[in-house]
């Protein structure tokens, strides 16, 4: 492209408008304004646009020698008057007299804006969802069953739906957002996937995708509480009637099973894949592998 400057000479709309005129295919023409140093006007073939040269304060240290120039848009005729496009020249020459590289300051700005855009609750999920499984367990030791990932990221999705902030950068998440997942369900669902997202901004903090965890920031007395603890239980009595209730099963294995689980105590699952290597009769001891013990952990 060819290029042409011009000036430097008092920008006006009569200047403005006879400049574009002017223009042609593959060529463009700058004016520089004479009564604000560092600002022209940039006419190309299809649109024209303000501009603000300046030369950042200091030295490279690499070179010993002063940053080369640098240009930096300011806006176009329709949305800056000559007028407001010298005070905006003003105000970023008193950020450079400052020491100040407003260039760098706004591709640093890009930059968190494109990682925002590339990162949203759905894209950030779809990443969660591969290093779960891979994740130490919070409670415990050693990884999470593949039952518990598929539960948690199931919280997770129906949290983010809830808020309808599937395509919502994380990073701007705010505490309101995190009260919407409490609308509508009950106290135990609402807790899972609290629970679950602020698990999940856990991760979103650790890979520096967000500055906080929002979940963080919501009132206690806001959070979702526990569910009451179940208060019923059975008595003695009613022990004795599912005992001999336990007679009148098809299969004699699963009358042994009730009658084991009400005098043990023990949990179906643990119960049901019990194996003979997981008993010591001498100390009296089952020893449940955390395979099969509801929170993951061994049991004795």
């Amino acid at each position: 492209m060819e290029i042409k400057s011009e000036g430097p000479i008092r920008l006006t709309k009569a200047v403005i408008d006879a400049a574009w005129r002017r223009r042609s295919p593959g060529h463009r023409l700058i004016v520089r304004d004479q009564e604000c140093r560092g600002l022209a006007l940039f006419v190309n073939p299809t649109g024209m646009a303000w501009s603000y040269s300046y030369r950042p304060r200091g030295i490279d240290p690499k070179t010993g020698k002063r940053w080369p120039n640098q240009t930096i848009t300011i806006g176009n005729p329709a949305t800056h008057s000559p007028d407001d496009a010298r005070i905006a020249t003003n105000k970023l020459k008193g950020q450079t007299a400052a020491g100040a590289d407003p260039v760098a300051e706004k591709k640093a700005r890009t930059r968190v804006q494109q990682k925002k855009r590339g990162s949203t609750v759905r894209r950030l999920i779809d990443d969660y969802a591969k290093a779960l499984p891979a994740r130490p367990k919070m409670r415990g030791s050693g990884l999470p069953s593949s039952s518990y990932v598929s539960d948690e990221l199931a919280q997770l999705r129906a949290a983010a739906l809830s808020m309808n902030a599937e395509t919502t950068p994380a990073a701007d998440l705010t505490p309101s957002d995190m009260r919407k997942i409490t609308e509508g369900v009950g106290a135990a669902t609402a807790r899972a996937r609290f629970g679950a997202l602020s698990r999940f901004l856990d991760w979103c903090l650790d890979e520096e995708h967000i500055q906080a965890n929002p979940c963080l920031l919501v009132a206690r007395a806001r959070r979702p509480r526990a569910p009451p603890a179940r208060s019923h239980y059975l008595t003695p009595a009613d022990l004795a009637r599912l005992w001999h209730a336990a007679e009148e099963l098809t299969e004699p294995v699963w009358r042994d099973v009730a009658r084991f689980m009400i005098a043990i105590p023990g949990r179906r699952k643990e119960t049901r894949f019990m194996e003979w290597p997981q008993i010591d009769l001498d100390a009296a001891e089952w020893r449940i592998p955390s395979l099969i013990t509801k929170n993951e952990d061994p049991h004795r």
